[in-house]
Order: structure tokens, then C-alpha cells, then sequence
């Protein structure tokens, strides 16, 4: 069996629970390398993965983007506010929401904008460019 390109560089599942992410290989399903996203709280992760980054965040106010291949964190990015995010990622933008607020950071973790969205409420959120869009899952009970 041979690898196709459209996979190449692609050969690692992420998956995140409790406050924690881990890359797993998706072809044997063993475990790679794993964050506890050290100050990021528990709780339920949104994730965002590219060929190269694998940025990430739990129910705290920090952004953790870890290298994709390897786990290790390289760099983090205070948010404004807490709770369930949503992340999208489109080229050197990366799109953060929760609680009634979004904000944009460049690929280094440098805050751009922050918009509070005054009167829209604070609950699940969702993302959307033309050709991708997030929906934040609403916290489960279990």
C-alpha cells in the first residue's frame, strides 16, 4: 500500500477531552505525543489543526498553539473571556469565540482585533469564511 499525496503531512489524528489534546497515528492509532495544556483550565477543548500547528483551547482564557508533529507548545495567547470556544484558522488569521466575543490573532499569537458583539448574547458560537465554518457542540452533561 502506498501513501497518496493528499496525505502526506497529514498522517496524525488529534483528538481532545478534559482539558487535554493528543495526536494519535491514523493508520495504527498509537498515541504520538500529548499537552495538558499547562494553565488552559478543563473542561471541553476546541481545536483547530493545519499541516503545521495544532492551536487549541479549553474552558480558560488562553490560546496554546502546539507544533502538529510534535506537541510542543509554541506559544500562548491570553483571551479576553472564558467558556466553550470556537476556533477557525484561514491562512495567518486565526478566529477565536466564546461568550459573546471574537477576536483575531496572527499565526504568532499577536492579538489583532477584539469585538465583544455587543446584545448577541453569550452562548455557543459559531465561525464561518467562505469554504470552512465551526460550530461549537453545546456542553454535554456527561
Amino acid at each position: 500500500m502506498y501513501r497518496d499525496k493528499e496525505q502526506a503531512g497529514r498522517d496524525l489524528v488529534v483528538v481532545a477531552v478534559a482539558g487535554r489534546v493528543a495526536a494519535l497515528d491514523r493508520h495504527s492509532g498509537a498515541e504520538r505525543w500529548r499537552s495538558d495544556l499547562p494553565g488552559g483550565s478543563w473542561g471541553e477543548v476546541a481545536v483547530a489543526v493545519t499541516e503545521q500547528h495544532v492551536l487549541a483551547s479549553a474552558a480558560g482564557n488562553v490560546l496554546f498553539c502546539l507544533d502538529y508533529r510534535t506537541g510542543e507548545q509554541l506559544w500562548t495567547a491570553q483571551t479576553s473571556c472564558t467558556g466553550r470556544a470556537s476556533i477557525l484558522v484561514d491562512g495567518e488569521q486565526i478566529f477565536v469565540a466564546r461568550s459573546g466575543e471574537i477576536e483575531c490573532f496572527s499565526s504568532t499569537g499577536k492579538r489583532l482585533w477584539h469585538s465583544p458583539l455587543k446584545g448577541m448574547g453569550t452562548g455557543a458560537m459559531a465561525l464561518g469564511l467562505p469554504g470552512g465554518v465551526v460550530q461549537a457542540d453545546a456542553a454535554s452533561s456527561g
